[in-house]
């Protein structure tokens, strides 16, 4: 069977930190490994080219929003996303840039497929947080440095990034959002601890669900 290499030539077609996708068993160059760690580069194996198509289309769909006093800061990572081949669908179009059901409305979105993950900018986070946190299917975080950034994507399967902080700047936001996005989450193998967020979503959830007389769906 015939050894397929990664180069260094084609890791830098990926743009810096996003996922570069490869088939198992696809070897990397001493110079490939080297130039991914530089440039945030995460390796995906996948079972077949189909399954990086589709993975490739998926990732590249983020949906965006951000307070009225973190606009400026909002469109900064806007054009970082796009530059690196984002489709960046915004939040609060229709509602007041006040109105906190936005950060709903992406955890909804993020929830229902539209989109692979969300990004929202905020004064202090927490508020944002733990709203989206109510939808099931979830995984809302607030980052302040890249290390919680890492792990929050890679350990915990994060899908919802929350950037809040007094001292966040524009190259803050970018590293933020880079090192998060280009983190990735083992969809092979589940840890302990998505297994139980699993599980204890699952039973509440079925805890909450009222049958309605005349609607089969309710039927468990």
């Amino acid at each position: 069977m015939q050894q397929t290499f990664l180069t260094e030539k084609e890791l830098r077609d990926t743009p810096p930190g996003s996922p570069c996708y490869v088939v198992k068993g696809t070897r990397l160059t001493p110079l490939a490994l080297e130039i991914a760690a530089e440039r945030g580069n995460a390796i995906v194996e996948c079972d077949t080219l189909e399954e990086i198509q589709r993975l490739k289309a998926f990732d590249k769909r983020v949906a965006l929003g951000a307070a009225p006093s973190r606009r400026e800061l909002g469109r900064a990572i806007r054009s970082l996303l796009q530059e690196n081949g984002y489709l960046v669908c915004e939040c609060g179009a229709e509602n007041s840039p006040e109105d906190p059901a936005n950060v709903l409305g992406m955890a909804q979105m993020v929830q229902s497929g539209q989109v692979c993950s969300g990004i929202w900018v905020d004064e202090d986070g927490i508020g944002p947080t733990i709203l989206a946190n109510k939808c099931p299917g979830i995984r809302a975080v607030h980052c302040c440095d890249r290390q919680t950034a890492r792990i929050s994507r890679e350990r915990h399967g994060a899908n919802l990034l929350v950037l809040a902080d007094p001292g966040l700047d524009a190259d803050l936001a970018a590293t933020l959002v880079t090192t998060w996005l280009s983190a990735a989450f083992a969809r092979a193998g589940h840890s302990p601890e998505i297994s139980l967020l699993e599980e204890v979503e699952k039973k509440y959830l079925r805890e909450t669900i009222v049958a309605v007389p005349g609607d089969c769906s309710c039927a468990l």
